[in-house]
């Protein structure tokens, strides 16, 4: 009998060890890149006592509930921390915010995948809980040494080899689909490792920040 209940024991002592343990259930910063003088919301929920941190020191930070959120109007890249805390023991994420400018530039590396025999083809979704509706394309150039037809925001352009920037995507978000298409240079050759073109296509994006009145 005192055997079977040694066994019980040491069957329950691990489950009540993880559910006296501090978690971080979820965690957000959003978005996670913006204007300045926008906000950004901080959520959380974790598992135990919680503490807001940030870097540069911010106000409204410190102690908070287990769950909740708070908007905040950064004025310089900020690095926010939830601490979860409970029977002595801690645990802790991070979330990133960076604070643009006009001015600032964005690099978007895609990855490739075949299209056709002859051609690259690079598609990604930038979300836009992540990337602040007023923050707008100004000028955007080509970065993988051959031609690239973009296709964006009901944009299409072609963007030369020797990285000559392009208006004509002018005031279009950055946030939303990207596609970059490419046909392969001479000597490139699909499935050849030592031919093989390029497994991403660069762009980079000048940007700027739309006011709140709606102007550039």
């Amino acid at each position: 009998m005192n055997f079977t209940l040694r066994i019980i024991w040491i069957a329950i002592l691990p489950l009540y060890i993880t559910a006296c343990a501090p978690k971080i259930v979820s965690f957000q910063a959003s978005p996670g890149r913006l204007c300045k003088g926008q906000n950004t919301v901080v959520s959380w929920s974790v598992v135990g006592g919680a503490l807001l941190l940030a870097t540069p020191l911010t106000s409204g930070t410190g102690v908070v509930p287990s769950s909740g959120s708070k908007s905040f109007t950064p004025l310089k890249p900020t690095k926010f921390t939830i601490i979860a805390m409970r029977s002595g023991k801690d645990v802790f994420a991070e979330q990133e915010v960076v604070v643009v400018e006009s001015g600032n530039t964005q690099s978007l590396v895609i990855e490739t995948q075949p299209d056709g025999a002859h051609g690259l083809i690079a598609k990604e979704t930038l979300k836009p809980q992540i990337w602040d509706d007023m923050m707008r394309i100004d000028t955007i150039s080509g970065q993988s040494n051959r031609a690239l037809r973009v296709f964006h925001e009901g944009h299409e352009i072609i963007l030369p080899a020797d990285g000559t920037p392009s208006d004509q995507m002018r005031g279009a978000k950055i946030s939303g689909l990207w596609e970059i298409r490419a046909n392969l240079l001479s000597g490139e050759v699909m499935g050849d490792p030592t031919h093989a073109p390029p497994d991403r296509l660069r762009v980079l994006v000048n940007l700027t920040c739309r006011s709140q009145g709606g102007t550039m």
